[in-house]
């Protein structure tokens, strides 16, 4: 019979506090998460209908109301009157229950809290769980995006599929599979029906897919030229993994 390796024993334990302790914090951040969005959206629904719609909300409001059929503003509010038509087409579903101020408020309302919850997977992606739960807290009490998502705009919608959209890019720079690129070009779409502003999310997921494939790229060549690395140093990516955290740049070569 075998004798059981000291070691092997001594590192059974060592696994189980470390999965043990990998339980501990997920459940901690999901508290986390659910206080601040919780805090986020009580904040944006405060007296949300205290004050009239102002003359941004009421045209977006009215082409959604054109959309839906209501005949008695169709004649004020025409359907292309301003900016692509997808948050306004998400309004006119609403609006089949009844056209009211509030709805396409509630409407933002959601969309921005949902921006607290990207915001901290992305986080949570590129950093860490910390960092991810202090940039949704401050996006959650940030006063411009508290006084954008309390009112019928675009911007606010606009601003939580960009999120999206960063977020299926960074997936598909750390798998490497295709899925998450087709749904983050999908998802860029929609931010630009959002608003024709986004165009520049394009920009951005174009630079991050290029970076990844040129970081794969070096991490195959320094295994026969070790100046690669050498020069990633020295061009600024020295302190790519404190940038990003440890578990994204090392997947995309910069170690």
């Amino acid at each position: 019979m075998s004798a059981i390796s000291p070691t092997a024993t001594s590192t059974t334990p060592t696994i189980a506090f470390a999965i043990e302790r990998e339980a501990s914090e997920r459940r901690l951040a999901i508290l986390g998460l659910t206080a601040i969005m919780v805090i986020g959206a009580g904040i944006r629904l405060w007296n949300i209908n205290a004050v009239g719609l102002n003359s941004d909300e009421a045209v977006y409001s009215g082409q959604a109301a054109a959309l839906a059929g209501d005949v008695g503003l169709q004649q004020f509010f025409a359907i292309f009157r301003a900016h692509p038509l997808l948050v306004q087409f998400m309004l006119s579903i609403l609006f089949q229950f009844g056209v009211n101020d509030v709805a396409g408020r509630l409407l933002s309302v959601g969309f921005g809290v949902v921006a607290i919850a990207l915001t901290y997977a992305l986080g949570s992606l590129l950093f860490s769980r910390r960092v991810a739960l202090l940039a949704a807290a401050a996006l959650a009490l940030m006063p411009y995006h508290v006084a954008v998502s309390r009112q019928m705009l675009l911007d606010g919608p606009e601003m939580t599929l960009w999120l999206l959209a960063t977020y299926f890019v960074a997936r598909y720079a750390a798998s490497g599979l295709p899925r998450w690129l087709y749904a983050a070009a999908f998802t860029a779409g929609l931010t630009v029906l959002a608003k024709e502003t986004a165009i520049l999310v394009v920009v951005v997921c174009v630079s991050m897919v290029l970076m990844a494939m040129f970081a794969a790229c070096c991490d195959q060549a320094t295994h026969s030229r070790p100046e690669c690395l050498r020069s990633q140093r020295q061009i600024g990516l020295r302190s790519g993994p404190r940038l990003y955290g440890p578990s994204f740049w090392p997947v995309l070569g910069f170690t």
